[in-house]
């Protein structure tokens, strides 16, 4: 029991210590930024009242941020959970440095959280494709199967005779 309780520690250190990608979190805050701006543009430039966007920018904002959060903390290593949130937490602070000081209506204002919850589930959703947070672990050292966080039975062979 020692030895798997050492194992899962060192995977879990293994995985925090993977860099923070922060140019992908970046340009995926801009993309999922810029992908609701372009829907925005196009419902606003059609000929009945632009009351939709009310309804139509929370729900482009929660999609574009889902993606490109996913997008991001796929090629992420670790810490895809965070990489996914930060995307969202990006993509809201440059909407909210752009409208600073105006008054916006409340599904705005809603969509910011949105844009951090699709970005976190994207993360999630890049956690669990990868095979969760033993990856990293897995591998580095062989010892785990990916997602499981058990050791294999040749490993424990081995590491019960040392």
């Amino acid at each position: 029991m020692e030895t798997r309780d050492g194992d899962r520690a060192a995977a879990v250190r293994a995985v925090s210590r993977s860099p923070i990608q922060w140019l992908r979190i970046v340009v995926g805050g801009l993309a999922a930024e810029a992908g609701p701006f372009i829907i925005a543009v196009v419902f606003y430039l059609l000929p009945n009242d632009s009351a939709q966007l009310l309804y139509v920018v929370p729900v482009a904002c929660l999609c574009m941020t889902l993606l490109l959060g996913f997008w991001v903390a796929r090629k992420a290593g670790g810490l895809f959970v965070l990489h996914g949130t930060l995307v969202g937490i990006v993509a809201a602070l440059l909407y909210i440095s752009l409208t600073l000081g105006k008054t916006l209506p409340a599904p705005y204002l809603v969509s910011h959280f949105l844009k951090v919850i699709g970005g976190a589930a994207g993360g999630l959703i890049a956690k669990h494709r990868a095979g969760g947070v033993y990856l990293a672990a897995a591998t580095a050292n062989g010892r785990f199967r990916a997602g499981t966080g058990t050791i294999r039975h040749e490993d424990r062979a081995s590491t019960t005779a040392d």
